[in-house]
């Protein structure tokens, strides 16, 4: 048997939603309507849902900042590359495991789950 540590991860969504299932979504789920749009009849909603699971990989990738930094590193010889500057922008991407069947509970934001 091993033990593993999951952390509480919150997640937000918006999304348009009929009235009809935002009825079925307010006794379920804390939901905060934003906007109404009565030609649609719609909501603009912020749905708001949490769940258990752990961080599996964090990377940090870069990549050219526009269209045009991209074609200068593509097709321009490495020395002429050395004297046009070429931008950069840069994100963290990060990949969880999600548990989302494990009920979320009171306020803990940390659990230890046993696995057989």
């Amino acid at each position: 048997m091993a033990e593993i540590k999951l952390e509480k991860f919150r997640y937000a969504i918006f999304t348009q939603v009929s009235e009809e299932l935002i009825d079925d979504y307010c006794n379920t789920v804390d939901v905060d309507i934003s906007a109404h749009h009565s030609m649609a009849e719609v909501f603009t909603t912020r749905v708001v849902l949490g769940s258990y699971g752990r961080l599996l990989e964090e990377k940090h990738v870069e990549y050219p900042a526009t269209w045009w930094d991209a074609f200068k590193l593509e097709v321009l010889p490495y020395w002429m590359r050395k004297r046009m500057k070429i931008n950069y922008d840069s994100k963290t991407l990060t990949a969880r495991e999600c548990f989302p069947k494990i009920p979320v509970v009171g306020y803990e934001s940390v659990i230890y789950y046993e696995v057989l």
